[in-house]
Order: structure tokens, then sequence, then C-alpha cells
């Protein structure tokens, strides 16, 4: 959260990378130089080597009265910065619009990626603590034999899969408050909507997670096999769900496809409170496949759950 937080905040103002191929000679060049020099959102590189620099998306050249850019096409923000560079000097040389503009501006709070952030990080810490350490118990304790003895007593297995369920619950507890008390410490980070509907969507998502690494851990006793499976798991969900990004970047097909991942249904729901405000009568379409994947991996747990 601190790493990302501070490397991702936004920036006060833009600042566009410029070069300007010069010749010598042209007034209509100096003057150009002048506008591009003395604007506070332009970074000027003024020579021919430093134009060929591989961040600098734009480069102009003034040849016998006609502007030509030079876009670097590998850059991202190539075309978006000759837009607004055009705009800027058309508009410098005396060009007027055909219809008055009023720009009216309302300040409807900062977009932060720490905000967008935080909610992901809660959702990956319930899927990974869950998996590792409740699926890694049940396997160590099978190695061991340890199962055994639980056999022996008058406790079957539901009672077993419900103990590690409640178990996780006072885990989440430290999770929960640690990630909320350092987001608003740290970045002043807080819920939109309501504190209770954020809990009870992580509160779903310890027990659906807790019900899923007892499914992966029904049957073995071989910790390393385990643990490559639930990173095997972890890797697959973690960046099509959204974590550290946002999905829309994803391909179609995969944005799609993820959307019935439970990574993806969790990270979504908490964000949607969070940022959004959006009740728990909202999130329909999220919470439904937590409590479909709950009760189907907690229904094949109890079925292929072996003591030893």
């Amino acid at each position: 959260m601190l790493i990302l937080g501070h490397t991702f905040q936004a920036s006060t103002e833009t600042v566009y990378k410029v070069g300007l191929l010069e010749h010598g000679g042209d007034p209509v060049e100096t003057e150009l130089k002048k506008i591009l020099s003395t604007n506070s959102h332009i970074q000027l590189f003024s020579s021919t080597s430093a134009v060929k620099k591989r961040d600098v998306p734009v480069s102009l050249e003034l040849a016998q009265g006609v502007l030509l850019y030079h876009l670097n096409t590998s850059h991202r923000d190539a075309d978006q910065t000759r837009r607004w560079l055009n705009d800027l000097i058309q508009t410098q040389f005396g060009r007027k619009d055909p219809m008055p503009v009023k720009i009216m501006s309302s300040h409807l709070g900062e977009e932060r990626y720490v905000d967008f952030l935080i909610p992901g990080l809660l959702a990956l810490s319930i899927f990974t603590s869950s998996l590792f350490g409740t699926g890694m118990t049940i396997v160590a304790n099978r190695r061991e034999s340890l199962l055994k003895r639980y056999a022996a007593t008058p406790m079957n297995t539901f009672e077993y899969i419900i103990s590690h369920i409640f178990g996780r619950f006072f885990i989440f507890a430290v999770e929960f408050a640690s990630i909320a008390i350092g987001g608003f410490l740290f970045f002043r980070f807080q819920v939109v909507g309501s504190w209770v509907d954020y809990l009870l969507v992580g509160i779903l998502g310890v027990a659906t997670f807790t019900a899923l690494s007892t499914l992966f851990s029904s049957r073995t006793k071989n910790t390393a096999l385990y643990n490559g499976l639930v990173n095997f798991v972890t890797l697959t969900m973690m960046f099509p769900a959204g974590v550290w990004f946002q999905r829309n970047n994803l391909p179609e097909w995969l944005q799609k496809v993820s959307e019935f991942l439970p990574l993806t249904a969790l990270v979504e729901a908490l964000r949607a409170v969070a940022l959004d405000g959006d009740k728990l009568s909202h999130l329909t379409g999220p919470i439904s496949v937590l409590l479909a994947y709950l009760a189907i991996c907690a229904f094949g747990a109890r079925k292929l759950f072996r003591w030893y």
C-alpha cells in the first residue's frame, strides 16, 4: 500500500515532453520556440539529438511555412500530445473558435490510485491468507496424521470445515483493521458507502475462500503439491481480477471470463461500496458469484474430504 500508493499519486499538473527541430533565421520559428519554452506544461528539447529521445512523444519542425509534427508512434501519449500542442500553437498564433465556450468547474473529489488500490489489497489479503493459511494447515495436519485423531472424535466433516471458516474470521479482523487503519493514517482513505456493508462483503469473501481452500486441501497430504496449486490459482486470478489496475485494460474476452472469478467478484463488490457508495442490494451480481462458489466449494469439500 505504501509503495504503490506513493508511486502512483496524482500529478499536480500534466507536463508534455516536446521536441523542436530548429533551422534558425525564421522569425516564425523564433516565436514558436518562445511559445513552447514559456509554457509551464511543456518540457522542451531543442537539439536534434534530444528530440530523438524515446520518451519524447512529439517533435515539431517548421519547413517552408508548414508545421510538421513528428510523432513517436511507439509512445502511448503521442496523439494526445499532438492534439493538445496543436490547439495551443494555433490559438497563440491567432486562431479564433467559431463558437463561444464557457467552462464550468465542479469539484467532485480527487481521484486517487490509492483509493482504487486499497479495496483490491483487502480482497487479495483475504484471498491469499485463506488459501495459504487454512489449506496449508489442513494438508500439514493430514501429513502429520493429526487428522486421524480428529476422526476419532464425535466431530464430523462439516463441523470441521465450519470451524476453519469461523477461525478465519479472527484473522480477517486483524487484516481488515490493519488495512483500514493504515489506509486512513497514511492516505486518509475513507469508505464512501456503509462500513457495515464493506465489512459484510469482506466476511462473505472470507467464507468463500476458506471453503475454496478446504476443497483444494480435502485430499492431498503433499504440502509442495498444494503450495504449487495455490500459487497457480493466485497468479491466474490476481491479474484478471483487477487488483492492481482497471479490468478494462484487459482484452474484451478476458474481461468477460474474469467476471466469473470469485476474486473479481470480491474486488468489484468492495470497490463498489468503498468508492461508489453502493448498497448490498445493488451488488447482486458479485454477491451471487461469491455465494455460488461458497456453496459449491463447501459441498465439494464435505464430499471429498479425507481424514487420512
